[in-house]
Protein backbone atom coordinates (compact mmCIF):
# COMPACT_ATOMS: atom_id res chain seq x y z
CA UNK A 1 0.00 0.00 0.00
CA UNK A 2 0.78 3.28 -0.61
CA UNK A 3 2.06 5.99 1.86
CA UNK A 4 -1.63 6.61 3.92
CA UNK A 5 -2.69 10.29 3.17
CA UNK A 6 -5.61 9.58 5.68
CA UNK A 7 -5.30 7.89 9.14
CA UNK A 8 -8.77 6.23 10.32
CA UNK A 9 -8.84 5.90 14.09
CA UNK A 10 -11.64 3.96 15.69
CA UNK A 11 -10.69 2.83 19.17
CA UNK A 12 -11.41 -1.09 17.96
CA UNK A 13 -11.01 -2.62 14.78
CA UNK A 14 -12.51 -6.36 13.82
CA UNK A 15 -12.24 -8.62 15.14
CA UNK A 16 -12.85 -7.29 18.09
CA UNK A 17 -16.87 -6.92 17.67
CA UNK A 18 -18.08 -3.39 17.35
CA UNK A 19 -19.95 -1.71 15.53
CA UNK A 20 -17.19 1.79 15.04
CA UNK A 21 -14.87 -0.23 13.87
CA UNK A 22 -16.98 -2.08 11.25
CA UNK A 23 -17.79 1.29 10.23
CA UNK A 24 -14.37 2.14 10.38
CA UNK A 25 -13.34 -0.52 8.04
CA UNK A 26 -16.16 0.21 5.47
CA UNK A 27 -15.40 3.32 5.09
CA UNK A 28 -11.62 3.05 5.01
CA UNK A 29 -12.35 0.35 1.82
CA UNK A 30 -15.26 3.15 0.35
CA UNK A 31 -11.94 5.88 0.93
CA UNK A 32 -9.48 3.53 -0.75
CA UNK A 33 -12.40 2.35 -3.86
CA UNK A 34 -12.20 6.16 -4.96
CA UNK A 35 -7.79 6.25 -4.91
CA UNK A 36 -7.12 7.94 -1.43
CA UNK A 37 -4.24 5.97 0.54
CA UNK A 38 -6.14 4.92 3.96
CA UNK A 39 -4.92 3.23 6.89
CA UNK A 40 -6.49 2.18 10.15
CA UNK A 41 -5.01 3.10 12.87
CA UNK A 42 -6.39 1.21 16.55
CA UNK A 43 -5.15 0.16 20.01
CA UNK A 44 -3.29 -2.86 19.91
CA UNK A 45 -5.70 -5.92 21.12
CA UNK A 46 -5.51 -9.58 21.18
CA UNK A 47 -6.89 -10.86 17.41
CA UNK A 48 -5.94 -7.31 16.29
CA UNK A 49 -3.01 -7.67 13.21
CA UNK A 50 -1.21 -5.36 11.82
CA UNK A 51 -0.30 -4.83 7.99
CA UNK A 52 -0.57 -2.40 5.37
CA UNK A 53 -3.74 -1.38 6.14
CA UNK A 54 -3.75 -1.58 9.81
CA UNK A 55 -1.34 0.09 12.22
CA UNK A 56 -1.62 -1.02 15.92
CA UNK A 57 0.99 1.97 17.81
CA UNK A 58 -0.45 1.36 21.55
CA UNK A 59 -2.80 -0.76 23.85
CA UNK A 60 -4.09 1.80 25.29
CA UNK A 61 -5.37 5.53 24.33
CA UNK A 62 -3.81 7.08 27.70
CA UNK A 63 -1.32 10.03 27.52
CA UNK A 64 1.86 7.63 26.24
CA UNK A 65 -0.20 5.52 23.65
CA UNK A 66 -1.77 8.72 22.24
CA UNK A 67 2.32 9.84 21.79
CA UNK A 68 2.66 6.06 20.19
CA UNK A 69 -0.16 7.13 18.08
CA UNK A 70 0.61 10.35 16.69
CA UNK A 71 4.30 9.69 16.69
CA UNK A 72 3.21 6.61 14.39
CA UNK A 73 0.59 8.54 12.32
CA UNK A 74 3.22 11.76 11.59
CA UNK A 75 6.34 9.17 10.98
CA UNK A 76 3.62 7.76 7.91
CA UNK A 77 3.01 11.15 6.86
CA UNK A 78 -0.43 11.17 6.98
CA UNK A 79 -2.18 13.96 5.73
CA UNK A 80 -5.38 13.82 7.48
CA UNK A 81 -6.37 12.59 11.17
CA UNK A 82 -10.13 11.11 11.07
CA UNK A 83 -11.33 9.77 14.77
CA UNK A 84 -14.46 7.78 15.20
CA UNK A 85 -14.84 9.26 18.55
CA UNK A 86 -17.15 6.65 20.91
CA UNK A 87 -16.58 6.56 24.73
CA UNK A 88 -16.35 3.52 25.22
CA UNK A 89 -14.00 2.58 22.61
CA UNK A 90 -11.96 5.70 23.79
CA UNK A 91 -12.12 4.21 27.13
CA UNK A 92 -14.80 6.68 28.45
CA UNK A 93 -11.54 9.54 28.03
CA UNK A 94 -12.72 12.59 26.46
CA UNK A 95 -9.49 14.00 27.65
CA UNK A 96 -8.43 11.71 24.10
CA UNK A 97 -10.08 13.67 21.84
CA UNK A 98 -9.27 16.97 23.53
CA UNK A 99 -4.75 15.64 23.13
CA UNK A 100 -5.67 14.30 19.62
CA UNK A 101 -6.93 18.02 18.42
CA UNK A 102 -4.02 19.30 20.11
CA UNK A 103 -1.57 16.65 18.74
CA UNK A 104 -2.90 17.29 15.02
CA UNK A 105 -2.89 20.72 15.54
CA UNK A 106 1.00 20.95 16.61
CA UNK A 107 1.38 18.31 13.27
CA UNK A 108 -0.68 20.47 11.01
CA UNK A 109 -2.83 17.98 10.25
CA UNK A 110 -6.56 18.50 10.03
CA UNK A 111 -8.55 17.07 12.87
CA UNK A 112 -12.00 15.42 11.22
CA UNK A 113 -14.07 13.74 14.02
CA UNK A 114 -16.69 11.37 13.59
CA UNK A 115 -18.73 11.67 16.93
CA UNK A 116 -20.72 8.31 17.63
CA UNK A 117 -23.07 8.21 20.28
CA UNK A 118 -22.41 11.92 21.49
CA UNK A 119 -25.20 12.40 24.01
CA UNK A 120 -23.01 9.85 26.30
CA UNK A 121 -23.70 8.24 29.61
CA UNK A 122 -25.21 10.22 32.19
CA UNK A 123 -22.31 9.59 34.73
CA UNK A 124 -19.80 11.62 32.42
CA UNK A 125 -18.52 14.62 34.42
CA UNK A 126 -18.63 18.50 33.48
CA UNK A 127 -14.31 17.95 32.44
CA UNK A 128 -15.36 14.77 30.21
CA UNK A 129 -18.09 17.29 28.25
CA UNK A 130 -15.57 19.94 28.30
CA UNK A 131 -12.63 17.82 26.63
CA UNK A 132 -15.66 16.91 24.17
CA UNK A 133 -16.41 20.84 23.04
CA UNK A 134 -12.62 21.49 22.90
CA UNK A 135 -12.21 18.24 20.45
CA UNK A 136 -15.11 19.39 18.57
CA UNK A 137 -14.07 23.28 18.42
CA UNK A 138 -10.63 21.84 17.93
CA UNK A 139 -11.54 19.31 14.45
CA UNK A 140 -11.99 21.25 11.19
CA UNK A 141 -15.17 18.82 10.48
CA UNK A 142 -17.45 16.64 12.81
CA UNK A 143 -19.80 14.11 11.78
CA UNK A 144 -22.78 13.47 13.87
CA UNK A 145 -24.88 10.13 13.65
CA UNK A 146 -28.10 11.87 14.28
CA UNK A 147 -30.51 14.58 13.90
CA UNK A 148 -30.55 15.05 17.67
CA UNK A 149 -26.69 15.19 17.84
CA UNK A 150 -26.37 17.67 15.12
CA UNK A 151 -29.35 20.10 16.63
CA UNK A 152 -26.88 19.72 19.94
CA UNK A 153 -24.14 20.52 18.32
CA UNK A 154 -24.84 23.67 16.11
CA UNK A 155 -25.77 25.55 19.34
CA UNK A 156 -22.26 25.90 19.76
CA UNK A 157 -20.57 28.76 18.24
CA UNK A 158 -18.73 28.31 15.39
CA UNK A 159 -19.40 24.82 14.80
CA UNK A 160 -22.71 24.93 12.83
CA UNK A 161 -20.70 25.47 9.32
CA UNK A 162 -18.44 22.55 10.05
CA UNK A 163 -21.22 20.05 11.38
CA UNK A 164 -22.26 17.55 9.26
CA UNK A 165 -25.00 14.62 9.30
CA UNK A 166 -24.31 11.36 8.34
CA UNK A 167 -26.59 8.49 9.95
CA UNK A 168 -24.15 5.62 10.55
CA UNK A 169 -25.53 2.59 12.56
CA UNK A 170 -27.57 -0.59 12.34
CA UNK A 171 -26.89 -0.33 7.79
CA UNK A 172 -22.74 -0.84 8.33
CA UNK A 173 -22.21 -4.24 7.37
CA UNK A 174 -20.07 -6.43 9.92
CA UNK A 175 -16.51 -7.25 8.83
CA UNK A 176 -14.35 -10.14 9.45
CA UNK A 177 -15.03 -13.44 11.53
CA UNK A 178 -16.00 -12.99 14.99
Amino acid sequence: MNQPSVALLPGNAPPVVCGIGDHAVCLADALRDLGFPVRLYTRALPGVLESDTVSTPAPRLDDAGIAAFMAQIIADGVRVLHLQYEADTFENNGFALWRFAVAARKARMPLVTTFHALDGPRPWKRAHRLALIAGLVGSRDVIVCSKRQYNAVVRVPGLRTKTHLIPVGATIAKTGVR
